[in-house]
C-alpha cells in the first residue's frame, strides 16, 4: 500500500485510532463520575425504635429487629464524629482458595455521625433488651 500521512486536510488515517482511544477515555471519566457521585451522595436516614432498627436508603426501607443483631459493634472517630459497625447474627459462608470456607456475619454501616458514643451506648441497650438467648443460659452450659 501506499503510505498516507495525516494532516488537518486528510485525517482519515487517525480515525480509527482516534475513535478507540476515544471510547476507553469516555469510559474512564464515566467510571470516575460514578466513583465520585459515589463517595459525595448522602446516605440514608436510620431511625432506632424500642423493638427494631428502621433504615431508608435510596427510596427503600428496611426494617431490622433488634435482636437479629449480635452485639459485635465497632467504633471509630471521635466524640464529634465517627462511625458504627454493627454486626447481625446472619451472614453467609465465603469460600477461598487458602483457608476453606469461613463464615462472614451481615453489617450495617453508620458513618459520619455525630456524638457516636451515645449513638453506640443506645444501640448496645436495645441490642440487650432484645437478645432472644435466655439470660441464664450461660450459666447451664457451665
Amino acid at each position: 500500500g501506499v503510505e498516507t500521512v495525516a494532516s488537518p486536510e486528510n485525517l482519515e488515517p487517525i480515525t480509527f485510532p482516534a475513535i478507540i482511544i476515544g471510547l476507553f477515555v469516555l469510559i474512564g471519566l464515566s467510571m470516575l463520575a460514578f466513583g465520585l457521585y459515589s463517595l459525595l451522595k448522602k446516605g440514608g436516614y436510620f431511625v432506632g425504635t424500642p423493638l427494631r432498627l428502621i433504615t431508608f436508603e435510596n427510596g427503600t426501607i428496611r426494617s431490622i429487629d433488634w435482636e437479629q443483631f449480635s452485639g459485635d459493634i465497632e467504633i471509630s472517630g471521635n466524640e464529634f464524629k465517627g462511625n458504627l459497625v454493627l454486626q447481625m447474627r446472619t451472614g453467609r459462608m465465603v469460600s477461598s482458595k487458602n483457608s476453606g470456607s469461613r463464615y462472614v456475619p451481615d453489617t450495617i454501616f453508620l458513618t459520619g455521625i455525630s456524638n457516636v458514643y451515645e449513638i453506640e451506648e443506645a444501640c448496645r441497650k436495645r441490642i440487650k433488651e432484645n437478645d432472644p438467648t435466655p439470660p441464664n443460659y450461660v450459666e447451664k452450659i457451665r
